[in-house]
């Protein structure tokens, strides 16, 4: 009997368990997988992709028509042209950046703390968007920022936070000179490469330190910087046939948005047109090939082959980025003779065909290297009479404008420069003009019109709320 006893529990345990096993797992939603059953590299490609809005998206269209490279001719963006925003229109910029970044990055260096190719391009993600964010909009959420324990983070300074992301950039640096070099196709910019990430964290601090006109700091930042144009960071669309994986120019020009926003009347263009007399170009620089890479067909997407092409690489951390802030940096703190050997030296990969994509093969490609002579008073780059120093610094700041098309950084040196600098920054139209003392060679954009003269430097803006 005591064993028919020890037999009936054995059976009614394996049958108990059996029963167990046809629910096992009843609850579990197979659409929402647990986070920790994602490898920490499966969150730097959605990262990656949030940073690529942050830093060529919307807001930043908003800004380059603000700044004369672009114009909005109709619908959302003439609106926004018109200075007529509302808050809707930056919340996928703070979206994109706190949790599509921010959250996402700060979990890599979570579960992986002991990979450093994986913390170090953490760390200069974070700063590359959080540090974007800050130059947009001043005093922002950081210190506190994505922890679950704090529902209202304080907005810390301007300063505060670049001064944070210098410390960051520098673990970050760290780091990835301590790691190895390793395949990494879940890193979208530079599939795992540690030495390219650290000449991008040292362009990043270059940045941080001019916008904070510590240029000195920015020049040493810059000497490690981004080496060649092969080694800047861009976002590279993909050949598949979904319209959302190809160059965000693009996506706008073929889409809903088609006929909106584009820059074939904008000051940038103009200034750049070989066929308008007011043009910066002479007898050692011909922009022919850059017009043609640069403007824009915003009815037609498929009509675009620069830089709005398809398949057209959109920069993020440049080569461009670094050497122009050589030149201006060195200019500043060490003098004229080492700001135009950077620019010239800028100048000479631009004459090399490697900076930007000919469009047509017969337009002249002309960057002559400037001497000194061209900057005296009256010179070919001085007709203004302004000091030569200040003239060379006017035209590293020009050359930044034109250089830094669909960047943030465009927007930033409008603002870095337009009290401090007033007599280098570019001077680019804005619909709102102050009254000027006489009315002629005034270029007002106008709605789908092309303007018949465009003066190299029109009236200065009137935007007050700016920084």
């Amino acid at each position: 009997m005591k064993r028919l006893k020890i037999a009936f529990f054995i059976l009614l345990a394996m049958s108990l368990a059996a029963c167990e096993s046809l629910v096992e797992g009843i609850n579990d939603d197979p659409n929402n997988i647990p986070i920790d059953a994602v490898s920490a590299v499966n969150f730097l490609r959605a990262a990656q992709i949030a940073n690529i809005q942050v830093q060529l998206g919307h807001e930043q269209r908003i800004t380059a028509s603000w700044t004369g490279q672009m114009v909005g001719y109709q619908n959302l963006y003439k609106s926004l042209y018109e200075y007529n925003m509302s808050s809707e229109e930056s919340n996928g910029f703070w979206s994109f950046g706190y949790q599509g970044v921010i959250t996402q990055v700060r979990h890599i260096r979570k579960v992986a703390e002991t990979d450093k190719l994986l913390v170090g391009i953490s760390k200069v993600m974070e700063a590359h968007t959080i540090g974007t964010m800050a130059a947009a909009y001043g005093d922002i959420p950081y210190a506190e920022a994505i922890n679950p324990e704090i529902s209202d983070p304080k907005f810390d300074s301007q300063r505060a936070v670049f001064n944070a992301l210098q410390t960051l950039l520098d673990e970050a640096i760290a780091d990835l000179t301590g790691a190895t070099k390793r395949a990494l196709p879940e890193d979208l910019y530079y599939a795992g490469d540690n030495a390219k990430w650290v000449e991008a964290a040292y362009t990043l601090k270059a940045r941080y330190f001019t916008l904070t006109k510590e240029y000195d700091k920015a020049l040493i930042a810059a000497q490690k910087g981004v080496s060649k144009v092969a080694n800047s960071m861009l976002f590279k669309p993909l050949t598949s046939s979904n319209l959302n994986d190809k160059n965000l120019l693009f996506q706008l020009f073929s889409g809903s948005r088609s006929g909106d926003l584009g820059n074939r009347t904008s000051y940038l263009i103009t200034l750049i047109n070989p066929a308008n007399a007011n043009s910066r170009n002479n007898a050692k620089t011909q922009e022919n090939a850059r017009h043609a890479y640069l403007l824009l067909d915003e009815r037609n997407g498929g009509n675009n082959k620069g830089a709005a092409n398809s398949l057209e690489p959109m920069p993020l951390i440049t080569y461009q980025e670094n050497q122009l802030t050589l030149a201006e940096c060195a200019a500043r703190t060490q003098g004229f003779d080492q700001g135009l050997q950077h620019l010239n030296a800028y100048r000479a990969a631009l004459a090399s065909g490697t900076v930007f994509k000919k469009i047509n093969a017969a337009d002249p490609l002309k960057y002559d290297a400037y001497v000194a002579a061209d900057f005296d008073n009256g010179g070919m780059e001085n007709a203004t009479n302004l000091a030569p120093l200040r003239a060379l610094l006017r035209e590293i700041v020009e050359e930044r404008y034109i250089s830094f098309f669909s960047q943030w950084l465009v927007f930033n040196d409008a603002r870095r420069l337009r009290k401090s600098d007033s007599d280098i920054a570019v001077k680019f139209p804005s619909i709102r003009l102050r009254r000027p003392s006489t009315p002629s060679g005034l270029y007002t954009p106008k709605t789908n019109s092309t303007p018949t003269k465009m003066p190299r430097n029109p009236p200065k803006a009137s935007i007050s709320w700016w920084r």
